[in-house]
């Protein structure tokens, strides 16, 4: 009875220390910080979750400055990001949506 005993306690402890761990895991996980690529995938998510009517200066508060403005005309605004993700990015000439376009891989496809 005594060995049975010390048994399931020994068992019990050994699975809050695996419990502990994965959670110590999972926290840390959670705590470091995201990457630049991560940041900008989802600042291209929150645009289209807008449904690409957002204007130019709410873009730049979201992705920054472009790495090329390669139309600026009064028909068309056309920007190009290549860091990390190659997005490119056009607006009418009223301004207020835009149309993109991007290699950022979907999410089901990153892990």
């Amino acid at each position: 009875m005594a060995k049975a005993l010390v048994a399931v306690t020994l068992l019990i402890a050994v699975a809050a220390l695996g419990v502990a761990i994965a959670a110590f895991r999972e926290a840390h996980r959670a705590n470091e910080p995201s990457t630049y690529a991560d940041i900008t995938a989802a600042a291209v998510s929150d645009f289209q979750a807008a449904g690409n009517r957002m204007t130019p200066a709410q873009v730049l508060r979201l992705l920054g400055e472009p790495d090329e403005v390669y139309r600026n005309t009064p028909r068309a605004l056309c920007w190009r990001y290549g860091v990390p993700y190659t997005i490119k990015m056009c607006w009418g000439s009223r301004r207020q949506q835009a149309w993109i376009a991007h290699n950022i891989p979907r999410e089901d496809s990153r892990a």
